[in-house]
């Protein structure tokens, strides 16, 4: 068995048998836990790159509800199940921002309002005036991983999940020159290293970082 859950679940199950073999007198020791388990590789989830975000940013303008909803996780970097189970009076449209309430799973998120852009009320906007079900998305979940699957398709994108564009918005903000203690708190962690582990960088990335060092000192030398 080469995947470590499955393997782990199978694992445990014989150590419970054996456990119960122990009382019967049928086993003298839980053999099950001399059983080696596969490495356990976590794969990184990756942002979009930031050509897959201009064409998402372009269909979402033409109205392209999907799209739209990409966008939308994207540039404010939104979990998909925040944004499946977001109704309309989550949006504060007078203050510009997202009401705690849309926040999911940790404590953070749900302490948290979400400060909006001119350009992302645009696009709520757009989904509210949409809206048949008091929801900014108009799908159930199953289905908008249907489409969004299809739409990848269609538009050529990188074949990456949903979550992907919440890492795309700490990406596009790190990008964006925007420092490491302002990124946590729009991706609205607890700690600074859960909002590393959303940042893909490339090497010519820390290229770049080394030019601007040497440049910054090549300056204070000639002053």
């Amino acid at each position: 068995i080469e995947s470590y859950d499955a393997a782990k679940d199978i694992k445990d199950l014989l150590c419970v048998l054996f456990g119960f073999a122990e009382i019967d007198d049928v086993a003298q020791k839980k053999v099950a836990r001399a059983v080696c388990l596969p490495e356990n590789v976590t794969n990184k989830v990756h942002a979009f790159p930031q050509e897959d975000i201009e064409t998402f940013k372009r269909e979402a303008e033409k109205g392209d509800t999907v799209c739209q909803l990409c966008v939308l996780m994207a540039f404010t970097g939104l979990m998909p199940a925040e944004v499946f189970d977001m109704t309309l009076d989550m949006i504060d449209f007078e203050n510009h921002r997202i009401s705690k309430k849309a926040g999911k799973k940790t404590k953070k998120r749900k302490d948290t309002n979400i400060p909006i852009s001119e350009y992302v009320e645009g696009i709520l906007r757009s989904l509210a005036a949409k809206s048949e079900n008091g929801k900014i998305c108009p799908f159930y979940r199953d289905t908008f991983y249907d489409k969004f699957k299809e739409t990848k398709t269609r538009l050529g994108v990188s074949n990456l999940g949903p979550y992907s564009l919440r890492h795309s918005y700490a990406t596009l903000l790190n990008d964006s020159g925007v420092d490491l203690p302002c990124i946590q708190r729009a991706m609205r962690h607890s700690s600074v290293s859960s909002t590393l582990g959303y940042i893909d960088t490339i090497d010519s990335d820390v290229a770049n970082a080394n030019e601007l060092l040497e440049a910054r000192y090549k300056t204070a030398e000639s002053q």
